[in-house]
């Protein structure tokens, strides 16, 4: 059993043991365990469920194999009752068990259950301030981890790539300062590249690209040859998002060097790099000149034809990646799908849409219904787009109401449009845009009492746009405007 479940085979791994004709705690945690480590959770708590009833006492390692799962889930009356059955059995201190449990509290948002259990532990190790941490952190209560940080380095001393991270996502939101620049530098001693990375992602969800291109030249400067392909594709990915071209060739020019060129994650990074700052020519030439393409590197080009307006580049690409062999996934179907809806390729939009599940495999889900309204809508076939939506195996994704009014807008079918609005305002889908979408729908037909309808209702419901912003790189910098 251990060998099968060592290899992830779990279900070779059930067969062993229903074969066993006398079951001990030693088989029954192998099997929990197992579950558990491969992300079964429910069948894990439903196997302890049936050892409970079979009369078989759980031991410290179940325990700490079980709570995991409760953590989870969110099953949190079956948590404490473990919990309660750990305190009554009286067993000895045990730090890994002691440690789930902060964890599973953490993950329950208990953080004052947790915080006692931790304080409570008579040992501690990394991964128990590890897991205090990043319960701080994950419940939004950064400058609580960041304490908990200070004096766990009081505590055991040192730190490893897993604290770095709980902190940096404490430190993400930007709102420490001086703190997040002196976790910075702590990162910069420590010379671990997970930790560099995962620092940069945080700049990188923030939208802080100044600190994204300065920490990024700081990572080629110090860790250079020792960048791996996920740190190079971290930084390739954020030089995309901030239009940091220039700063992205040098990054290209370390990946051919590293020999990266053909890995296919860090090619599909570099071709949504170049047709995201506009280079479409770049990017086929770095497809091009992959000797390995997988799926992933089919679907970023195909995006970026869509993006850039080449639809019929992009349907002559799906059918070139099925002539190779490659099956298309839901992922491709959508840039497909969302490449004809702005080339106008109606047709070819529903055939592929048709193909779906007899041709591919590929059960249609919310966005793909949500490209083929947006497909029709603008197109002028708004009731065939509504009777879609009407008939949809699903909630409607949001971006299908936002498609079929902005269609309602641009063909002055303001009955609809306000038919679909309500139909939001129900769902509590309240975003700014689809309320300017409205109101610029009621002025193009001259519906001036519609007009002040929307604004009193955007008022009402207390909704501001955001300012929009664009990037792009000067002077080695990345101002925002």
């Amino acid at each position: 059993m251990k060998d099968y479940t060592s290899f992830g085979l779990i279900s070779d791994t059930r067969k062993v043991f229903d074969q066993i004709q006398d079951k001990n705690i030693v088989s029954w945690t192998i099997l929990i365990s197992g579950f558990t480590k491969r992300g079964h959770f429910y069948e894990a708590v439903n196997c302890f469920s049936e050892m409970l009833l079979s009369g078989v006492k759980p031991n410290e390692v179940t325990i700490s194999s079980i709570l995991p799962a409760f953590a989870n889930t969110g099953l949190t009356v079956m948590g404490k009752a473990v919990h309660g059955l750990w305190v009554r059995r009286m067993y000895e201190s045990n730090v890994i068990v002691e440690t789930c449990l902060v964890d599973m509290y953490s993950r329950f948002g208990c953080m004052n259950v947790a915080r006692l259990m931790f304080a409570e532990m008579p040992v501690r190790n990394v991964v128990s301030w590890n897991v205090i941490i990043s319960g701080y952190a994950n419940n939004e209560m950064g400058v609580e981890a960041l304490r908990l940080f200070n004096l766990m380095r009081g505590d055991v001393g040192c730190v490893d790539c897993f604290t770095f991270m709980s902190v940096i996502s404490a430190v993400s939101s930007g709102c420490c300062g001086g703190v997040s620049s002196a976790i910075h530098g702590l990162i910069v001693k420590s010379g671990d590249v997970v930790a560099w990375t995962q620092l940069l992602e945080g700049f990188s969800s923030c939208q802080q690209w100044s600190k994204v291109i300065e920490h990024s030249r700081k990572m080629m400067s110090v860790l250079g040859m020792a960048l791996d392909s996920t740190a190079l594709v971290s930084i390739i990915s954020s030089c995309s998002r901030s239009g940091a071209l220039l700063h992205g060739r040098r990054v290209h020019a370390l990946i051919v060097k590293r020999g990266f060129s053909n890995d296919v994650f860090v090619g599909s990074a570099l071709i949504d790099l170049y047709t995201n700052c506009g280079d479409l020519d770049c990017g086929k030439k770095c497809f091009n000149a992959m000797d390995k393409k997988d799926v992933v590197c089919w679907n970023a080009m195909i995006k970026a034809m869509g993006a850039n307006g080449n639809g019929k580049d992009a349907v002559d690409l799906l059918w070139k990646m099925e002539d190779l062999g490659f099956k298309p996934n839901d992922s491709t179907l959508i840039s497909v799908l969302s490449a004809c809806s702005h080339a106008g390729m109606i047709e070819e939009g529903v055939q592929i849409f048709c193909h779906m599940i007899n041709r591919w495999g590929v059960v249609p889900n919310s966005q793909h219904y949500a490209c083929l309204v947006d497909l029709l809508g603008r197109s002028g076939r708004l009731d065939e787009a509504h009777s879609v939506m009407d008939k949809m195996p699903m909630q409607p994704h949001i971006g299908a109401y936002g498609a079929l009014l902005n269609a309602c807008k641009m063909y002055g079918n303001t009955e609809m449009g306000a038919d679909i609005f309500r139909q939001l305002l129900k769902l509590d889908l309240k975003d700014a845009g689809h309320f300017c979408s409205v109101l610029n729908m009621y002025a193009s037909a001259g519906d001036w009492e519609g007009v002040e309808s929307s604004n009193v209702a955007l008022r009402l419901n207390k909704i501001k746009k955001d300012p929009g912003y664009s990037s792009s790189e000067l002077n080695m910098q990345v101002p925002v405007s």
